[in-house]
């Protein structure tokens, strides 16, 4: 029984550890802007703000956009991306301030549905329902800040009354991870069938190992009774 117990825990202990290695191929990423000295801020409300970046990964999953805001009072905030050809690709869940006036800091912005992108150029967007809550912009020598006006309950399918501004960068980065790798079907029956084979041919110098000290270890107990 505890061989079999025993057994049966180190065929896990390998499922793991393979597990563990196909899990350490993923990693995280961001694009998007983070730079310090964000020194200007500007409303938000019904209107889209937000810069055009480059993500240079392929294939990945967007976790969250983080926004450097800061509130004066209630609100409600969205994010929202789109691709280089201005289109409507993912909106954030709303971040919902009931708190009052708030110091600027970054708030996370989560989406349902987290979207795959490619690689390529991506407008990150903001927008909220009243003025009670600014983003801070940075400073920038070639970066464009884009401003649309729209309402505030959805988002446009492409951008429109476009107003684009130079030399500004809008506090938004998108975190991202790359997908885990994809494991073939019957990966794990086969990874358990060579773990059992392997068990059967190394079964007879298990027994012995653990066998010959409990054997000795009975007879030495019963010797003493004698």
């Amino acid at each position: 029984m505890q061989f079999m117990f025993f057994k049966k825990s180190l065929k896990i202990f390998i499922i793991s550890l393979i597990f563990l290695f196909v899990g350490s191929n993923v990693f995280a990423g961001t694009f998007g802007w983070s730079g310090g000295g964000l020194n200007a801020v500007e409303f938000m409300d019904n209107k889209l703000l937000g810069t055009e970046f480059t993500l240079s990964d392929d294939d990945v999953q967007i976790q969250s956009v983080s926004a450097y805001i800061e509130f004066i009072g209630n609100s409600e905030v969205k994010v929202g991306i789109y691709d280089s050809d201005d289109n409507f690709v993912a909106g954030s869940n709303p971040y919902i301030n009931t708190a009052g006036a708030l110091p600027d800091a970054w708030f996370d912005f989560t989406f349902t549905a987290k979207p795959t992108l490619a690689s390529g150029d991506y407008w990150l967007l903001i927008t909220a329902n009243n003025q009670n809550s600014l983003i801070h912009l940075e400073d920038a020598t070639s970066d464009l800040t884009y401003f649309s006006t729209s309402t505030f309950n959805g988002f446009p399918a492409t951008f429109d009354n476009p107003q684009l501004e130079t030399n500004n960068n809008v506090g938004l980065l998108a975190t991202y991870r790359t997908p885990y790798i994809t494991v073939q079907s019957g990966f794990a029956t086969q990874t358990l069938a060579y773990a059992g084979q392997l068990f059967t041919d190394l079964s007879i110098p298990i027994i012995l190992i653990i066998g010959l000290p409990m054997a000795f270890w009975v007879i030495k107990k019963i010797i003493a009774l004698v």
